[in-house]
């Protein structure tokens, strides 16, 4: 199969899934707007729950559910256009719920339609154009990102033998195809982003805040967005959390004593901790920069200009910012740094300084001012009590969203894999692709243990940080 075969046919698989998704996106979106805010918010919980389950996770648990399909191709990719889907309906109703309103009303809208039927040749074109700069823009920004998703997606697709340009990509490189051929056969699949992130682009920045909520005309079928949302969360969570995790747990007990007095697989774990850690506290303190920057009124338009071009290497996926920094390091005035920590760090840098900046830009304009400036005026009580409480008002009003925000980057650098297997320097393997490696030599019980520990040491470093939280992080934003 050729580059052009499998682009192809990544981008047809990807285009169906945003067909299917946003509808489904509507309807639990507006699920979410009828609810009361106690309600909504373990409906948030309920609903992002299948977004982080981890890849590494459900592409082992079900390598050989995918191995069963092999002589079933069609059906292996049914399967995994499902899991991909059920992956990202959540992020679609995120961007749905944050994205701006529509600039055309409703009643507006409802007026076009009068004109239209009145005359026949006139108006319809005033139709048209309501509906393509009102509701369609409002959607496409949904759509663009569960496209981008969709079409960068590699971890599953690789450990699941499924045909996509990432996985004809990247196996063609680690066969040895020249890094410069493989650039220029990045060519194509860029393209394709780039029609979707050029639209994209240009609506976040003429976007502006609307005088009034104009939400997207749907159908107030309460029942229907109802089952909708339960259909949805019921059975992500199911095959994306608890029948991978059970899996992973049962065949682990058999390895995991073994592998737990092994120090070289640990000091793998604390290799991916070390780059995790450093490259999320960079990318955290990069994104606030940038968010403080953007929102100061004495920036100047070119100095924001300059700043937003450090959003758009991480933009067009981690497989072709990796090959970029690969064959940027293996230039002659950069090579003396190929084989250090510096290119992985940059990697996983650009890589996630989109989601952080989205990240922040959300916990910095949802802080309620009123309550953080009475959380410092406490902090300079002279009573023990009082000062204790403001740096609990300013932990919870401030320091906790961002607190979050930092673990969530870890997290995803954590497990990362494309730019961790391209660029990680000569030393004790990332363990993400140590795993990587062995999941295609079978499902066994000592690879199920390096998964289990894998996320143990995780949430146990998770564990800590929250124990000693009052005492170290709150200090931070106070």
């Amino acid at each position: 199969m050729s580059l052009y075969e499998a682009c192809g046919w990544t981008l047809l698989r990807s285009l169906a899934i945003t067909i299917v998704v946003l509808p489904i996106c509507f309807g639990i979106h507006r699920r979410l707007g009828n609810s009361t805010a106690s309600v909504r918010k373990l409906l948030w919980w309920v609903l992002l729950v299948p977004f982080f389950a981890p890849d590494l996770v459900v592409g082992y648990s079900y390598r050989n559910f995918a191995l069963s399909l092999v002589h079933h191709p069609f059906l292996n990719e049914l399967f995994y256009a499902l899991l991909v889907t059920l992956k990202v309906i959540s992020v679609g109703v995120v961007v749905l719920h944050f994205s701006p309103s529509p600039p055309v009303s409703p009643s507006a809208l409802h007026t076009l339609r009068l004109a239209a039927y009145s005359s026949r040749h006139k108006n319809r074109w005033l139709l048209f154009s309501g509906y393509i700069h009102g509701q369609l823009q409002a959607a496409f920004p949904a759509a663009a990102v569960v496209f981008l998703l969709s079409f960068q997606e590699f971890d599953l697709a690789s450990m699941l033998g499924t045909t996509s340009w990432t996985v004809w990509l990247f196996d063609q490189n680690a066969q040895g195809l020249m890094l410069g051929e493989s650039l220029r056969l990045c060519m194509l699949p860029v393209i394709c982003e780039l029609v979707v992130l050029g639209p994209l682009l240009l609506i976040i920045v003429r976007s502006r805040p609307a005088q009034s909520p104009h939400r997207l005309i749907l159908a107030s079928n309460q029942m229907w967005h109802s089952i909708t949302f339960w259909a949805y969360a019921v059975v992500a969570n199911i095959v994306l959390v608890a029948i991978p995790f059970v899996i992973v747990f049962q065949k682990s007990l058999g390895g995991i004593n073994v592998l737990a007095s092994n120090v070289r697989f640990l000091r793998n774990i604390a290799t991916s901790g070390a780059f995790a850690v450093t490259a999320g506290l960079v990318v955290f303190l990069c994104a606030r920069w940038i968010v403080q920057s953007f929102s100061h009124v004495r920036t100047g338009i070119p100095k924001k200009r300059l700043t937003a071009l450090l959003l758009i290497p991480g933009l067009f996926g981690a497989l072709v910012l990796g090959l970029v920094l690969l064959s940027a390091f293996q230039t002659p005035p950069l090579r003396w740094l190929y084989d250090t920590p510096l290119p992985l760090l940059l990697g996983f840098v650009l890589l996630l300084l989109p989601k952080a900046c989205v990240l922040q830009f959300l916990a910095t304009t949802a802080a309620p001012q009123h309550g953080i400036h009475l959380g410092h005026v406490l902090t300079r009580s002279p009573v023990t009590t009082q000062r204790n409480a403001g740096r609990e008002t300013l932990w919870q009003l401030r320091a906790k969203p961002h607190f979050w925000i930092l673990v969530l980057l870890c997290y995803w650098l954590y497990l990362e894999l494309t730019v961790s297997y391209l660029l990680y320097p000569t030393g004790p393997v990332p363990v993400s692709v140590l795993i990587y490696g062995f999941v295609h030599y079978g499902s066994m019980s000592m690879l199920a243990a390096m998964v289990t520990l894998t996320m143990a040491a995780m949430l146990a470093s998770l564990l800590l940080v929250l124990t000693i939280r009052r005492r170290v992080i709150g200090w931070l934003f106070t």
